[in-house]
């Protein structure tokens, strides 16, 4: 049983432009481009639906979802959920009903989640000249847009599965903040790294290009804030990068007072340098991949420690080389700093083939 949430490769609302008499409806589904706190339907699906006869009374309305092979459904009937979409909010006319904005239910018969594309399949009851009837799927009711797209890429909610759920740092956001392809689940699985923010629910990007979620990006299932290895075999938070990277900054600072005052021992260069070999590691792991786009790490500290492989300049030691480590020179050039980055590094990368 899965809660799934819904992904096209195109962001903007999408107007209907065919109409189908029962029972063979055509549905057109349009994704919010609002930001946080808009209203109540940032995380919902705006829905569509143009039937006939425009007198036929409709009762329920129900949505499906099934595997494809290349693109086919294969004749794989749709699983139902028994939800009824007329419970949520929508206004009815004769021949069409619209909603503002729905929020998909639970497939209780999802028993496996979905590696490739997934076709969405509305069907309708009701009734015509007080007979019943019902839309039969397989003469029609695929969701499809007025481009004539119908492949759907699911995502699900990385937080529930067992095994990762345990793994998540950082607050939660309003409509679940980790929903993920399942290559991407599949992925944190057989990866360590704790996890933050993936993609929110039912929203692709805003109209500015981002995403709802606090930073760019985020919005396709395959985008990942993980925290950094603290060096001591494990990614704790404080040198995973806990208070904005604040611990690591204070390590950096200290094994530069050591190096400054010339001590006999020096843990925390020790421990510096343990903490810039296993990033480095990891990070040029990752980038290595071939359908990695591209890694975010942290600038200022983070980058003169990591990148550089110097000290900052306000440190007591002052600009000068990390003993036992120079600059990067060999760092991949799809890991690049940024501002937002310093208590955690991003990975973005490619679900075709991961």
């Amino acid at each position: 049983m899965f809660n799934i949430n819904l992904v096209d490769l195109w962001t903007g609302p999408r107007r209907p432009v065919l109409q189908h008499p029962l029972p063979a409806a055509i549905v057109h589904v349009g994704f919010h481009t609002k930001r946080r706190g808009a209203s109540d339907n940032t995380h919902t699906i705006p829905l569509e639906i143009n039937y006939s006869p425009a007198d036929a009374n409709i009762t329920e309305v129900n949505v499906g979802i099934n595997g494809l092979i290349s693109g086919s459904t294969g004749g794989i009937p749709p699983n139902f959920s028994t939800t009824n979409l007329l419970t949520q909010n929508h206004t009815s006319t004769p021949g069409q009903i619209k909603f503002p904005g729905i929020s998909l239910p639970i497939f209780p018969n999802q028993g496996t989640r979905e590696r490739e594309g997934v076709a969405i399949t509305v069907r309708l009851k009701g009734s015509v000249g007080g007979v019943e009837v019902s839309s039969d799927p397989a003469a029609g009711g695929r969701v499809a847009f007025s481009d004539g797209r119908n492949v759907f890429k699911p995502l699900y909610l990385a937080g529930e599965v067992e095994g990762l759920s345990g793994r998540r740092y950082g607050p939660r956001d309003n409509g679940g903040d980790s929903w993920a392809t399942t290559r991407t689940i599949e992925k944190l699985l057989a990866s360590p790294y704790p996890f933050n923010d993936i993609s929110s629910q039912h929203v692709t990007q805003t109209s500015a290009g981002g995403s709802i979620l606090i930073h760019k990006g985020h919005s396709d299932g395959q985008q990942i804030d993980m925290r950094y290895a603290d060096g001591q075999g494990g990614y704790s938070e404080a040198l995973g990068g806990a208070n904005n990277g604040e611990y690591i900054k204070q390590l950096i600072y200290a094994a530069a007072s050591e190096v400054k005052n010339n001590v006999t021992l020096k843990p925390k260069l020790k421990a510096l340098q343990d903490w810039i070999l296993k990033n480095r590691t990891i990070l040029a792991f990752e980038a290595r991949h071939q359908k990695t786009r591209i890694i975010y790490i942290g600038d200022s500290f983070i980058e003169e420690a990591l990148v550089n492989g110097k000290f900052p300049s306000a440190s007591a030691a002052g600009p000068v080389d990390i003993p036992g480590w120079g600059a990067w020179t060999d760092m991949p050039g799809k890991v690049r700093p940024d501002p937002d980055h310093r208590h955690h590094w991003h990975l973005s990368f490619s679900d075709e083939n991961v």
